[in-house]
């Protein structure tokens, strides 16, 4: 029995990545994964899997193993946090709770030892997966927001209107959050933790980042109607239906 259900519902369009050259250990997680009707692609270096988030755009979960072989797994994940906060899973076999715990501060929304249990793997991704209220960041490599709006988070692209704008990493982080958790509050603080998990940052830098994508993004930033401030609460990406 499928996790997410009917194998012909929703859960089939959840893209995984995985990226990992331990290669019989990725085609066990492959086949458990597509089993349960997820969507996956396998990587066996970092590289390969950049140079895929640049031309397709982000998948909705990513599977690392620490121990790659043109990088580490940490350095992996920064260069993919500098695009968005893409949910990772760490797939390791280091188990020293420095590590562990480094992992699951910064950087992942789970940290699975090796070996494990595909079944048990496949759960958590559900899990993460599960908690997630929008997935328009993964809907195409060009998330189109409306005919003023579009973004390119492989790129760091924003085309508002006749313009394109490179985003920071910061900037591209803040916007992935907002747009994840569309047309809901998100409130400053998680904000700030997911943006900058290990500093201690203040409201006031938040601002500042706000005020520079409006500047980028709206079309009359005096105005916002895309970014707007829910005082004493944090902000709301507004994205209305068509």
């Amino acid at each position: 029995m499928c996790i997410g259900g009917d194998v012909g519902g929703i859960y089939q369009q959840w893209h995984v990545a995985i990226v990992d050259d331990d290669t019989r250990l990725v085609e066990i997680v492959r086949e458990e994964l597509e089993l349960q009707g997820y969507q996956v692609s396998t990587f066996s270096s970092a590289e390969a899997l950049l140079r895929h988030v640049q031309r397709h755009g982000l998948p909705h979960l990513v599977l690392i193993d620490l121990g790659l072989p043109d990088t580490d797994g940490f350095s992996l994940s920064d260069r993919l946090k500098a695009m968005g906060d893409v949910p990772i899973i760490f797939i390791s076999g280091r188990k020293e709770a420095d590590t562990v715990v480094r992992g699951l501060v910064q950087y992942a929304e789970d940290y699975v030892r090796k070996p494990f249990d595909p079944r048990e793997l496949a759960a958590r991704v559900y899990r993460v997966l599960s908690r997630i209220p929008s997935f328009d960041y993964a809907e195409s490599r060009i998330v189109r927001i409306d005919d003023w709006l579009a973004i390119d988070f492989g790129q760091r692209m924003l085309f508002a209107g006749q313009h394109e704008y490179p985003l920071t990493p910061t900037e591209a982080n803040l916007l992935f959050v907002l747009l994840r958790n569309a047309n809901q509050v998100v409130p400053t603080r998680v904000l700030l933790s997911r943006v900058w998990p290990l500093q201690d940052v203040y409201e006031e830098t938040l601002r500042v980042h706000m005020h520079r994508l409006r500047q980028k993004l709206e079309p009359d930033p005096a105005n916002p109607q895309y970014l707007l401030t829910v005082r004493g609460t944090g902000y709301q990406f507004v994205r209305r239906s068509a």
